[in-house]
């Protein structure tokens, strides 16, 4: 029986062997999660930088899935959708306009890192027992909620009239990224800022989900390690 397939045990709680594959699953999850807002912010706009961006999600979708212990049946359906994402995103880019094609592009990405945080939040709603595999989910998810908003605010500015910025015409891939997690962790740099209702919205509910996320899921998490949770 395959470790997707073997039932937990005591419980629901994970044998030792097994809790140590899938940590390190989801340390390579968010190792490659970290690869990804790096490579979006300092790599130069261009198709080949979304394309690659939207590879390395896929990648990190596909180890989420298997983390998460779905059948392989699940796995291979995942990546199929992935691969024909990309593959559209290519077509999008090469037969629509610049901008329009980096709104596709983000949409796209963004329903990749809505379905790895909705595969590693299912692998940790079936964990019995508060460890270092559930910090290292609830850190995966805060990265994707950051870039997640990353994606919705490309797709706002590429595929509107109006400016996202106020302070240019367009944005790239790394000016979006870099807004958003500053956004999230509140620094509030002031370099770049966003114009009208939606955009500042946008702004604000970020802020908060970042900042209620930390100080009560992680914080909560961090504080009770190696607890059980109430069934």
């Amino acid at each position: 029986m395959s470790d997707t397939q073997r039932p937990p045990e005591h419980g629901g709680r994970l044998s030792e062997r097994e809790r140590t594959k899938v940590e390190g699953r989801f340390g390579m999850v968010l190792l490659l999660l970290i690869i990804a807002v790096f490579f979006s912010i300092s790599a130069p706009d261009g198709l080949w930088a979304w394309l690659a961006t939207a590879i390395i999600l896929a990648a990190s979708l596909s180890i989420a899935m298997w983390a998460s212990g779905v059948r392989p049946k699940v796995v291979r359906a995942w990546l199929g959708v992935a691969v024909l994402g990309i593959g559209a995103s290519i077509l999008i880019a090469i037969t629509q306009e610049v901008r329009p094609a980096g709104g596709y592009l983000a949409v796209a990405n963004l329903l990749l890192t809505l379905a790895t945080i909705g595969a590693i939040a299912r692998r940790l709603w079936q964990h019995a027992e508060i460890s270092v595999l559930t910090v290292l989910g609830a850190l995966c998810i805060y990265v994707l909620l950051g870039m997640s908003f990353a994606f919705v605010f490309e797709a706002v500015g590429n595929l509107r009239s109006q400016p996202f910025f106020a302070s240019q015409e367009t944005g790239t891939r790394s000016d979006y990224m870099y807004f958003s997690f500053i956004t999230m962790a509140s620094v509030g740099y002031g370099d770049l800022t966003p114009q009208g209702g939606l955009g500042r919205a946008l702004a604000v509910i970020e802020a908060l989900f970042g900042q209620i996320y930390l100080v009560t899921a992680v914080a909560a998490l961090v504080g009770n390690l190696g607890r059980a949770r109430v069934p």
